[in-house]
């Protein structure tokens, strides 16, 4: 970590977008994420990387909201899971935020 830094690290970029790769496809080697050459540098231990999973589990359509670097390897991304309604072509993704999914 560097402190203001205006740069970012190569390897972080790298395993952040391969990690975004994969939760878009849903590809199951996004639980290998240990294999990635650059997952020890990015996550040392897992606690803040493992409920991004689970939140992955709860949608099927992944999408990113914001994404951005700071201090040089500190990813700050918002991630967001939506899943698709079953009854016509509407989506949870194009519902206002007042509009009940179950109505």
């Amino acid at each position: 970590m560097r402190f203001n830094s205006q740069q970012i690290e190569p390897q972080a970029k790298s395993f952040k977008y391969w990690l975004i790769d994969q939760l878009k496809a849903n590809d199951k080697t996004m639980f290998d994420w240990q294999t990635h050459s650059f997952a020890r540098q990015n996550h040392p231990t897992p606690e803040h990387l493992l409920p991004v999973f689970f939140a992955r589990g709860a949608g099927d359509v992944m999408s990113v909201v914001h994404e951005s670097f700071a201090h040089y390897n500190l990813g700050m991304d918002i991630y967001r899971f939506d899943y698709w309604i079953k009854k016509g072509e509407l989506t949870a993704v194009n519902l206002p935020y007042h509009q009940s999914i179950t109505k």
